[in-house]
């Protein structure tokens, strides 16, 4: 009787052990996983942001260009049309990636941004074809908005990357 109990107690505890095991090996798995998973999403989202940085700072170049004179104001509607669609097309593709969940107020934010810049830059096409000064003005506040989407959506990145090193 004292073997089947001391037979019966060694089959659980190695129960016990292999479920401990295999639990272990599953929690490692999903935090690498998880990790993982943030890891490659934070560098989607700067790789994502340098772009989209890169893109403006080109545009803003043509409108310095225009600043100094040496566009017209058809002229500079028409690179405007030219951009437009470029700055579309990268807010669809952000837009249309799913983040993990610690990350979608960045994501919101970027969104957001990204369509407060393009919306600006469709009031400053109008305002170059029509002279409008209201229309000119409209699309500084929403470029203004564009940055303070970012600045909230930058904020949010740096926090969470700095809790998850």
């Amino acid at each position: 009787m004292k073997r089947s109990r001391l037979t019966v107690f060694l089959a659980l505890a190695a129960l016990v052990v292999i479920i401990i095991i295999v639990i272990s090996t599953t929690m490692s798995y999903f935090v690498t996983s998880t990790t993982q998973q943030y890891s490659d999403y934070s560098n989607y989202l700067t790789e994502t942001t340098d772009k989209s940085v890169e893109l403006t700072r080109q545009y803003q170049d043509e409108i310095g260009l225009w600043n100094q004179g040496n566009y017209t104001n058809i002229t500079m509607a028409k690179i405007t049309d030219s951009f437009l669609p470029r700055f579309t097309n990268q807010l669809n593709e952000f837009n249309s990636t799913k983040a993990p969940e610690e990350y979608n107020t960045v994501k919101e934010n970027f969104v957001k941004s990204f369509a407060s810049e393009i919306k600006s830059y469709e009031l400053f096409r109008e305002y170059l074809m029509t002279n409008n000064s209201t229309k000119n003005e409209l699309s500084t506040d929403y470029l203004s908005d564009a940055l303070t989407f970012e600045t909230i959506a930058r904020n949010s990145f740096a926090q969470l990357n700095n809790s998850t090193k």
